[in-house]
């Protein structure tokens, strides 16, 4: 992946945010009462959710066209880089952030 991507992300992209509102979006699901089993088909659940779920999507798609105009995705490797960059992060903040996890993590998570 260019290190040009990974710069733009870490220092002005906004993947802090991105994760940021996919740790609330996690946030919602558990203080539902989802457990990370329940997530493989969610078609019910607190309006929240799906609208924090539409902010994070909303946050990619705007990070991924501001790339773009930079010129720094320019290929569909760029693009494909770009997602697996991303599913990566949130895969590791879903591993932090176990729905089923004790409350001490997410007690920890939040005083951060």
């Amino acid at each position: 992946m260019g290190s040009n991507l990974i710069t733009f992300l870490n220092n002005f992209g906004g993947i802090k945010d991105i994760e940021d509102t996919f740790v609330e979006f996690r946030q919602i699901l558990r203080d539902a009462g989802f457990k990370d089993d329940d997530l493989h088909s969610v078609s019910r659940g607190p309006i929240e959710a799906f609208q924090k779920f539409d902010t994070l999507r909303s946050k990619i798609k705007r990070t991924k066209k501001e790339l773009e105009d930079y010129g720094i995705l320019n290929t569909e490797e760029d693009f494909k880089n770009f997602d697996s960059y991303i599913s990566r992060k949130l895969s590791k903040i879903e591993g932090r952030t176990p729905l089923n996890g004790d409350d001490e993590i997410w007690e920890s998570r939040a005083k951060k």
